[in-house]
């Protein structure tokens, strides 16, 4: 019986994580990090090669943002930094906001 329960939440999880698709996943060297004086797409990240980040034809693809009322904002900014500071790549995850732009919902290091 423990096993099949054990079973059953194992493959809800993994069909809750592959449920919600991201519009954007990409792997590459943080060549840049950009504090926007705007108070949205406050803090930007920009890719080696100047990499679209998420699924869009768009110059609002040149970069993903996040903002520090997201509440992954500070680890993201953490990654990021790491990332960028030791000259590694990172794997950004993104969804397209209404007006087009990448913002960030994960990050792995």
């Amino acid at each position: 019986m423990r096993f099949t329960i054990n079973l059953a939440l194992i493959a809800a999880t993994a069909f809750i994580s592959n449920a919600f698709a991201w519009d954007g996943t990409v792997n590459g060297k943080v060549t840049k990090v950009e504090i926007a004086p705007a108070s949205e797409l406050k803090y930007r990240i920009f890719l080696d090669g100047g990499v679209k980040i998420c699924d869009t034809s768009s110059d609002k693809a040149s970069f993903a943002y996040i903002n520090p009322t997201d509440s992954i904002y500070q680890a993201v900014v953490s990654l990021s930094m790491i990332a960028r500071t030791s000259n590694n790549k990172a794997t950004i995850y993104t969804t397209r906001d209404a007006n087009g732009y990448c913002k960030i919902g994960n990050i792995q290091y």
